[in-house]
């Protein structure tokens, strides 16, 4: 190949092509001679660039002169039309650049298609990143692949979506562990106190013996804020159940913490008159959760350490929190002298909710002397 140029811009494939056609469809028509086919040495009609003449003052002497064309002859209403070709052909553009693919043979075209301009679709791709020795781009990131904005993505209905959900499991969380976990181990705890209670005084009895029962109720020291002075049993809350019972129904010092509260206005175990108590139906080991499962009949045992206060449930109501009347020498009877020692156990209802006052009442049966032992209605209660 001859590294001078003649000054000529050389046809592209394209070009030459259809000018191929252009010149076969001439020598069909007599315009200009075809060769040979049947000659061993016939070669295609080659195209000659023609350049525009220059001006007849500059041109020299012996400057090559344009030699015409006839343009062909517009086609006949009768010849079929050629299909045009899309210029957007993509197997034609990359087939061109191939030298070892042979080219293909002359088609047929129409004039119009001869004389249209070419036009060759640029595929424009974003040129690949550098790449390092190990295989991947300077940056570290694969050729051709997007960084990922800071925030993209980021969502604020979204993000207070997670906030809510994490809010949402850590209250289900604390509700399991404040209601019953939380319970289970504060009733357990109760339960151990209760019992560590007659412990001691099974064991002051035994250092000093105290008188056999001779019918006389003992009178109890009214109990200070908070200070625990006795012990609430019920067969029916289950054989181990005991609660600690302290002066006063103070939330923070009493109710959360011993259990069980004594009404400072009421009247003390085996008084005639209203023993009134209250506790929690939920939360701080729940020792009154049960209250309205009590049946007639069922022992409500007030232990202290001069003996045991046997009471048996008589029944239950439902009244509103202002309904203070409960607390009656005689319950829910105003001015009425009392001639009988009667027990009261107050909770929230319904469960988990302030919204009303359950009340369950017994009626005292007996007292038994801690020197007598302790009484056959502590005996487990079945059914």
């Amino acid at each position: 190949m001859s590294s001078e140029s003649d000054g000529t811009i050389p046809p592209t494939r394209a070009a030459r092509r259809a000018a191929e056609r252009a010149a076969a469809q001439a020598s069909e028509r007599g315009t200009i001679p075809a060769a040979d086919a049947d000659s061993p040495t016939a070669e295609a009609p080659s195209f000659v660039p023609v350049t525009p003449p220059l001006n007849p003052v500059d041109a020299p002497a012996d400057a090559p002169t344009a030699v015409p064309v006839e343009a062909p002859e517009a086609a006949t209403a009768d010849e079929p039309e050629a299909p045009v070709e899309d210029p957007f052909n993509l197997e034609a553009f990359f087939s061109a650049g191939r030298p070892d693919e042979a080219a293909p043979g002359p088609t047929e075209t129409t004039p119009a298609e001869a004389e249209a301009p070419l036009t060759v679709a640029m595929l424009v791709t974003p040129s690949a990143e550098p790449a390092t020795a190990g295989g991947s781009s300077g940056s570290g990131r694969r050729p051709g692949r997007r960084r990922k904005r800071p925030f993209e993505g980021f969502s604020i209905i979204g993000f207070l979506g997670e906030i809510l959900l994490t809010a949402g499991a850590l209250m289900l969380l604390y509700l399991v562990w404040q209601l019953w976990y939380n319970d289970m181990v504060e009733r357990g705890q109760q339960d151990r106190e209760a019992a560590s209670l007659t412990e001691k005084w099974d064991a002051e009895e035994s250092a000093q013996p105290g008188t056999p029962n001779d019918g006389v109720v003992p009178v109890i020291a009214a109990p200070g804020d908070g200070e625990i002075f006795a012990t609430l049993r019920i067969p029916r809350f289950g054989p181990d159940y005991g609660a600690p019972l302290a002066g006063g129904v103070s939330k923070a010092k009493t109710l959360d913490k011993a259990g069980i509260g004594h009404y400072p206005d009421t009247q003390l175990p085996g008084q005639a008159g209203n023993f009134a108590v209250a506790g929690h139906r939920n939360t701080h080991g729940a020792p009154l959760n049960l209250v309205a499962d009590l049946r007639v009949g069922d022992a409500i045992v007030i232990e202290t350490r001069e003996g045991w206060f046997t009471y048996r449930y008589r029944n239950s109501e439902y009244v509103q929190p202002t309904a203070v009347d409960v607390l009656n020498p005689v319950p829910r009877e105003d001015s009425v002298a009392a001639t009988q020692s009667v027990i009261t156990l107050t909770s929230c209802n319904p469960k988990m909710s302030t919204a009303e006052r359950i009340i369950a009442y017994g009626l005292f049966e007996s007292f038994t002397p801690r020197a007598d032992g302790a009484p056959t209605s502590l005996t487990p209660t079945e059914g």
